[in-house]
């Protein structure tokens, strides 16, 4: 009996699953996201033990700035744990001396700031001409590498047209936190067909459709281009215009449909008052221009609104 009891407690030592002691692996490189460097992210442990989980959280380092690697000596920090921590002494240290860790980040090169700013119009494009509008870059921005995170961007033109901007504000934000404000500078091409003078325009001429040819110009280039010719049809030329060049707004005038010296109705029509006399027009004027018209009753000089051939409007 004693003999069988014996025989049975050296098959239980036999039998029985040794405790394994924990492992811990450096490799010899590793990526973060954020400058805090923990054991976890250096190394690998052989088991998932509550331990491993504990001392995979432990941080061990700082990383560089995003894009950038950093060295840590794996030795110094086996020394920082096991001076800091209460662990197991069979715990088994191996892998890489030395752990180079690169901190990884968003790089915006030019290529992405032309993708931002090409956005940007497109949102816009309800507040700009119709035409082929592209913003050219003067010199060409350094690539920069941004913390990895949540990524938005904010564009503020230096003009609020758009279209007049010369330099374009970028504000990068990750994760709610400004990380970088920068300007692109550079100028806008904005193709679209225009008004031509298909022909010599002289002075005084009175613009028809056989003047006009539309073809493609960049309409920075000009103050007021014409983008619809029925906008210059019937109206009068206030310089000459040689043929081949863009006729601008500014260049043309309504005809007039009040002479000067011409005797014209003056009306006066007001909260249910109205009133109509007589009176000599003193200038020229086209539809909605105010002209002088002296009364001819009282001689006196009136401000006038122009309404239609002939009729005028008093302007209070």
């Amino acid at each position: 009996m004693p003999m069988i009891r014996i025989l049975l407690f050296i098959a239980l030592l036999l039998g029985a699953a040794p405790v394994q002691a924990l492992e811990i692996t450096f490799r010899p490189d590793a990526e973060v996201e954020t400058v805090a460097v923990t054991l976890g992210d250096i190394a690998d442990f052989g088991d998932d033990s509550e331990l491993a989980g504990a001392l995979a959280s432990k941080p061990v380092g700082q990383a560089g700035q995003p894009g950038q690697d950093v060295i840590l000596d794996s030795g110094a920090i086996i020394r920082q744990l096991t001076t800091t921590l209460d662990l197991p002494a069979d715990t088994v240290w191996s892998g890489a001396a030395l752990v180079r860790v690169h901190r990884s980040g968003i790089t915006i090169g030019p290529e992405k700031l032309q993708q931002i700013v090409d956005e940007y119009l497109a949102a816009h494009s309800d507040d700009l001409p119709a035409a082929d509008i592209r913003y050219i870059v003067d010199n060409t921005p350094i690539p920069f590498i941004l913390p990895a995170g949540d990524l938005k961007w904010e564009v503020i033109p230096s003009d609020p047209g758009i279209l007049g901007s010369s330099r374009f504000v970028i504000i990068f934000r990750v994760d709610g936190k400004v990380r970088k404000n920068m300007s692109l500078t550079g100028r806008f091409e904005a193709m679209a067909p225009v008004a031509v003078a298909s022909a010599d325009v002289p002075r005084g001429s009175l613009i028809e459709s056989r003047h006009l040819v539309m073809e493609s110009r960049d309409i920075t280039k000009f103050r007021k281009p014409c983008l619809d010719p029925a906008q210059l049809e019937g109206r009068i030329a206030l310089r000459s215009i040689r043929a081949g060049s863009v006729i601008e707004l500014s260049m043309v005038q309504a005809p007039p449909l009040v002479r000067k010296g011409e005797v014209v109705k003056i009306v006066l029509n007001r909260g249910g008052i109205f009133l109509s006399t007589l009176g000599v027009a003193r200038n020229d004027g086209a539809k909605d221009e105010l002209i002088k018209v002296e009364n001819i009753s009282s001689n006196k000089i009136l401000q006038c609104r122009v309404s239609a051939a002939g009729l005028v409007e008093v302007a209070l």
